[in-house]
């Protein structure tokens, strides 16, 4: 028998099914993602995929196999999982060096011949065709934005649109009207050509008028209506922009609610010394039981933090003027009249007394050097200003005295033992810490006079202003401290009259306490760190087995 011809099968089948006789059993969802490929003709002909049936929901869930299967295949190394986020980050940089390369290459847009100001151009001429026109448009954009406040972007749109383009036809009427002045000449209508050929000069002259009262009417039309979709978009713009300031409101409450209703989440606890307030401060090298053993300070005018022993101290009193011109120590007379003239001397400061601040030099951060001592006894010298107050003179003639019967005391002793040699090399004593001869708030200031100059600025008050006294600042005290400070940083062999400071190291804030390192001074000559002027040896921290014992030092 002959053979049957190809696809004889598969069309009878489609046959029965088509009839009834034969009923097509439903795909199961299990199965209906896969496509079926129905072979006919020798070729491969795709089928439409089967959608799943609603009588088997349960099949559509994925079954206990399938779920573990999921959970055994998913990754589980976080090392992994960064290094899949690594690869993917270079990919995307390496991406997006390509896509820059290309842009340059093919110049703006792409290449496109289409910019896309030109295809939003196109885009508003179209949809002011399609709506019927500039003034159906608006009136839609209008009608939009009335039903509903969710509507006022989509409105916005299209009142932009019709806006567009009633710029672009109020501009081509302008062009038009100008190309129109050139009267007779760029006239093309037929009456005005035959006009011109008979010599009828007065009849091209009325068309012509006419033709221009029509084209400033088109304009004056244009005008307005461009006027109208402008005030349109502002106002929708107005409109838009309240809602969303509202919804991001709204919507920062509900937020803010939905946190708040979960009661039982509880609270994250840190430990104490997991804060931050309890993490190590840099301190500019310094730690704290350092500190308080070296007796660490900070200057006022270069914001260093230096030990006492390199510092000078400028204290802060309280006088009292009794109204003649007499000024005596507050203290002072407390001490020598006792406790039963408070109250008189409290009437007198009602009655008429002033109270004023002196500031001074302490003489007892100084007590190691006779030079500055003497600067400040002596009362025709440079530096008299700066121990003017009689206790701080008092305090310096004490340090002055006391200073020499040592010297004296150590020469005896010094001649007793010199015949005797030891015959070793006796230890270094780490340089004491100056004693306080004035009591009351102080600052300090460095060795050195560019931080005298700083500190002690007429226009900032940097020193006067620390100690809440700057209302007794005084040109001459401000002059006899940097005469001091010149003469120490000379006793030191350091000259830091060019000297300028590095406000860039500043890298911890803005307080001096949670620096990294000293701030710098350059040399305003060359730019380069100042010679002399790097003190970073003097800071060391103290390690946890130091605390309750003295650091010896071998300077």
């Amino acid at each position: 028998a002959p053979s049957a011809a190809p696809g004889a099968p598969a069309r009878a089948l489609a046959a029965r099914i088509a009839r009834g006789s034969l009923r097509a059993r439903p795909i199961p969802s299990r199965v209906a993602s896969v496509r079926v490929d129905a072979r006919a003709g020798g070729g491969r002909r795709p089928t439409v995929d089967a959608p799943p049936q609603n009588e088997d929901d349960s099949a559509a869930r994925p079954t206990a196999v399938a779920r573990l299967t999921a959970s055994l295949g998913a990754s589980t190394s976080t090392r992994r999982d960064i290094h899949v986020g690594r690869r993917a980050d270079a990919k995307a940089a390496r991406r997006e060096r390509r896509d820059a390369k290309h842009a340059r290459e093919l110049g703006p847009h792409l290449g496109s011949a289409n910019s896309p100001a030109s295809v939003d151009a196109a885009m508003s001429r179209e949809m002011a065709a399609m709506a019927g026109g500039v003034d159906a448009l608006a009136r839609r954009a209008r009608d939009l934005a009335l039903a509903d406040e969710r509507n006022l972007e989509v409105a916005l749109r299209l009142a932009s649109a019709a806006a567009d383009v009633a710029a672009e036809e109020l501009r081509d009427a302008s062009l038009e009207a100008e190309a129109d002045l050139d009267w007779p000449e760029s006239s093309s209508s037929s009456g005005h050509a035959a006009d011109a050929r008979a010599g009828s000069f007065h009849g091209s002259f009325d068309d012509a008028s006419r033709t221009a009262a029509a084209e400033r009417r088109t304009a004056e039309a244009r005008r307005e209506r461009l006027s109208a979709c402008a005030e349109s978009v502002s106002d929708l713009s107005s409109r838009l922009s309240k809602r969303l300031l509202h919804d991001e409101w709204s919507a920062t409450i509900a937020a803010f609610a939905a946190k708040d209703w979960h009661v039982d989440r509880k609270k994250p606890r840190v430990r104490p010394k997991d804060r931050r307030c309890n993490q190590p401060k840099a301190r500019q090298g310094w730690n704290k039981r350092a500190m308080r053993e070296t007796g660490v300070r900070v200057c006022v005018g270069c914001e260093r933090m230096l030990p006492t022993t390199e510092l000078i101290r400028v204290a802060r009193m309280a006088d009292v003027d009794d109204g003649e011109g007499d000024e005596i120590d507050e203290k002072t007379e407390k001490e020598s009249r006792g406790d039963e003239s408070i109250d008189e001397e409290k009437e007198k400061k009602k009655n008429g007394g002033k109270c004023k601040w002196s500031v001074a030099i302490d003489p007892g951060s100084v007590a190691g050097s006779d030079a500055l001592l003497r600067m400040l006894v002596d009362p025709r010298g440079r530096a008299a200003d700066a121990a003017k107050h009689p206790a701080a003179s008092a305090a310096a003639k004490r340090a002055l005295l006391r200073r020499g019967r040592n010297r004296a005391r150590a020469g005896d002793s010094n001649e007793r033992t010199s015949e005797v040699d030891p015959g070793f090399d006796l230890p270094r004593h780490p340089a004491r810490r100056p004693t306080n001869a004035l009591q009351g708030r102080a600052v300090y200031v460095c060795r050195r006079g560019a931080c005298a100059r700083a500190a002690f600025d007429p226009k900032t008050r940097r020193a006067h202003r620390a100690l809440r006294a700057a209302g007794a600042f005084e040109a001459s005290f401000a002059s006899a401290v940097e005469d001091v400070c010149v003469a120490a940083e000379i006793e030191d062999g350091v000259d830091s009259s060019r000297w300028v400071l590095e406000r860039a190291a500043r890298d911890g804030g803005g307080t001096p306490g949670r620096w990294s390192r000293h701030p710098r001074y350059l040399d305003e000559r060359n730019g380069a760190e100042a010679e002399g002027s790097d003190q970073t040896f003097l800071v060391w921290a103290a390690e946890r087995s130091d605390f309750g014992t003295r650091r010896t030092n071998d300077w």
